[in-house]
Order: C-alpha cells, then sequence, then structure tokens
C-alpha cells in the first residue's frame, strides 16, 4: 500500500476536507456486474447448528426465492486452516445467532459456475475478492434495490489469514448499501480507536450524497467540497440539522486497503477525526474511484 507522500488540511466552518497526494500504484478494479443467474442441484454440509449449501446454483436460487442476502465462505487452501476457520468462527455461537438471517453457501476456491468452465471467483461478479478465500455476501433480499444481485461485502483472506468471530460479526451487521460504502463503514467499525460516527444511525440519502460528493472528486482528480453550498441546503431540507462534510483521497490494493488509507489520513488530521469520532444524529458515507487510480471519500454527517 502507497501512503501519500504530502497532504493538505483545510477546515471549513461545517465541513472538513483533506487533500491529499496520488499514488502511481492503486487497485484499478473493473465494475462488479450482477452476480450468474443459474439453474439449482445439490448437498448440504454442516457447520455448527446450521446448514450450508456445497453448490452456488443451489444457493443463489434459495436466496432470490426467499428474498435473502447469500453469504459465501470461499474456503483457504489449507485443509487445516479452513477446519479451524469452522470450528472456532463459523460454528461459534456468536457467528451462528446472525448467520441464521443469510442463505449460507462453502465452496472450494476452484468452484465453477455450473454449466460453465468459468470459475466463480474469476467472474466479475466477485472482482473484489481478489481470487482469494474469504468471505463474500450477495444481496438478493429486495429486487427493487439497487444493490439487487450485487456483492455488497468482500472479506479476502489475504495472506492465508482468516477473520476472527468479531470481525465476521462485524461484517454480518453492517447496515444496507453498496461494497464501496459498506467496506468504509467496516474498516471505521474495525479501526482501533473506534469512531462513533459509524454508530450513528446510518442515513441513506447521507450515503447518496456522500456518492455525490466522491463522484464529483473522481471526476476532477481533486478532494474537495464541490458544490457544498448546495448540498448543504440538501441536506438540510431533507434530513435537517447542522451538517458536516469530510473528504479525502487515498490508494491501495484490496478495496479494503483502500478504505483504510483513507482512514489513516483523515486520522492524521485532528478536524477531521473530531469530526468522525463523535456520534451523530445520522452519517453516510462512500467512497469512489477516478480515472486517475486514485479513490475519494467522503462523509457526510447530521446532528
Amino acid at each position: 500500500m502507497i501512503r501519500p507522500q504530502f497532504c493538505f488540511c483545510f477546515l471549513l466552518q461545517s465541513t472538513v476536507a483533506l487533500i491529499a497526494s496520488t499514488s502511481l500504484l492503486s487497485a484499478a478494479v473493473e465494475s462488479p456486474t450482477k452476480a450468474e443467474r443459474i439453474e439449482p442441484s445439490s448437498e448440504f454440509r454442516q457447520i455448527g447448528d446450521l446448514d450450508w449449501f456445497t453448490d452456488y446454483g443451489d444457493a443463489y436460487k434459495e436466496a432470490r426465492d426467499t428474498n435473502q442476502q447469500l453469504l459465501i465462505s470461499f474456503e483457504l487452501n489449507d485443509a487445516t486452516a479452513q477446519a479451524e476457520f469452522e470450528e472456532s468462527v463459523l460454528a461459534s455461537p456468536q457467528t451462528q445467532e446472525h448467520l441464521e438471517n443469510f442463505v449460507r453457501a462453502v465452496l472450494p476456491l476452484d468452484a465453477t459456475v455450473p454449466g460453465e468452465k468459468q470459475t466463480l471467483l474469476w467472474h466479475a461478479s466477485f472482482n473484489y475478492m481478489y481470487k482469494q478465500a474469504g468471505i463474500a455476501i450477495l444481496d438478493l433480499s429486495d429486487e427493487k434495490s439497487p444493490q439487487y444481485g450485487q456483492l455488497v461485502s468482500a472479506l479476502p483472506f489475504n495472506h492465508g489469514r482468516d477473520c476472527s468471530v468479531d470481525e465476521l460479526h462485524t461484517l454480518v451487521t453492517l447496515p444496507e448499501g453498496t461494497i464501496t460504502q459498506r467496506t468504509l463503514i467496516y474498516a471505521l467499525k474495525r479501526h482501533p480507536e473506534r469512531p462513533q460516527s459509524v454508530n450513528s444511525t446510518p442515513h441513506q440519502y447521507l450515503m447518496h450524497m456522500s456518492n455525490v460528493n466522491s463522484s464529483t472528486m473522481a471526476r476532477l482528480s481533486q478532494v474537495g467540497h464541490h458544490n457544498w453550498t448546495a448540498r448543504f441546503h440538501q441536506i438540510n431540507s431533507t434530513v435537517g440539522g447542522l451538517s458536516t462534510e469530510v473528504a479525502v483521497g487515498g490508494n491501495g490494493y484490496t478495496l479494503l486497503d483502500i478504505a483504510n488509507d483513507c482512514i489513516g489520513t483523515w486520522r492524521s488530521s485532528a478536524g477531521h477525526w473530531n469530526a468522525m469520532r463523535k456520534q451523530h444524529r445520522y452519517y453516510g458515507y462512500d467512497m469512489v474511484q477516478g480515472s486517475n487510480g486514485t479513490w475519494y471519500a467522503t462523509g457526510v454527517f447530521a446532528d
């Protein structure tokens, strides 16, 4: 991961911004497409007290037909490590309590799209898994949602490391949103200082406004609060209260690396961190990649 070489911070009366330099090494990630819709046929495997599908087609159909999210555990290459992960994390009572709310599947890394030779992890739908073992969540809970059929969480196990019970608990209790929104929120919830902004009430309009500013920054390749005055009044009329905005640019390899890089730069500014560490009435976060490879993140809070 490449850290920005310099940064310049500035504060406004109701907004906080941070300018960070770009990096030549950043994740150039293709936008995921909707997951393959395929026909079923398969078995279950029991992990703890819960049954897990062992066929992607069956799992997808079940999630689609029951309007649930589909959680997939792509297995570690090391069979012993995978068995330990299943016993200590997937089968733990704290985890199982939340996994009951998902359709679950456990698949090998070389699982293929049924009827095709393509490896599932190589499909564009799973781009943010980076062809690694780990946890992926597809949202099939609401056909009217823009996230329907999309990957909304990806936690690849880099360097063979799996995740803890607490990390998985954070992942499966994230608020509704896109994968970029949820990854940034996940990273903030896992930050050792536990900034309280993400323990406020998530607001979809503020998520949208975070995306609006991040998209503008990505288009202009410039960190800032573009059209903030108009956005401030829109937020005020829709949500009410005084609103605050933080903005930053960051880089990295995986989506989580990028989120952590943005947070690290935010943390280096007392003004930004003061806004982020406090609990607010509502919050929204998002990040968007620019054509220059840099990712641009925004947080919006309303009190």
